[in-house]
């Protein structure tokens, strides 16, 4: 049976970012690129590139890619990430759970890979209707005729976007 959630215009990346910034998230939805001078966005694309190259089987479900999914009883879906755990990766995480479980009809399991840390994720009732109500205003942002205001974050300094919002001048 199809869900009409499938056809929907979010993708994983535009999910994490609503949760990190939804400045971010604007500027990204609006195909704003990041500096690629940016260290963290070098080291990002790299470990893409490189990891699981022994076992790379990417797959894509609307506008979202699975990192790795095994098929087993229930779908499990792998996220390796660089550095710790934040709650915007495990949401992410969840997000593909969400949009997977509605595709298949199946029970989905998630486990986020960091460097010191692997945790195992999964949907309960409740994540779905906080899913769908982050859903509703990742839209909303999206569709602003300019990005919503700028909240300073220590995430900032890292941030590929940080040139659009503070020219610069963020450590001054």
């Amino acid at each position: 049976m199809h869900h009409p959630l499938l056809d929907f215009d979010i993708s994983g990346v535009e999910f994490q970012y609503y949760f990190i910034c939804p400045t971010q998230l604007w500027l990204f939805s609006h195909n704003i690129i990041k500096s690629n001078e940016d260290e963290n966005v070098r080291i990002g694309k790299k470990l893409h590139e490189i990891g699981y190259k022994r076992e790379k089987r990417e797959k894509q479900l609307a506008r979202s890619k699975f990192d790795i999914v095994k098929i087993s009883n229930t779908y499990t879906i792998y996220e390796r990430k660089k550095g710790k755990i934040l709650n915007s990766h495990v949401n992410q995480l969840k997000f593909y759970l969400f949009i997977l479980s509605l595709a298949t009809n199946s029970e989905t399991t998630g486990v986020l890979i960091a460097p010191s840390k692997r945790i195992v994720v999964r949907l309960g009732d409740s994540d779905k209707i906080f899913i769908e109500n982050a859903i509703n205003e990742i839209r909303r942002i999206k569709s602003l005729s300019s990005p919503p205001p700028i909240v300073r974050k220590t995430i900032c300094k890292k941030c590929g976007y940080r040139h659009f919002c503070f020219s610069g001048n963020y450590d001054k």
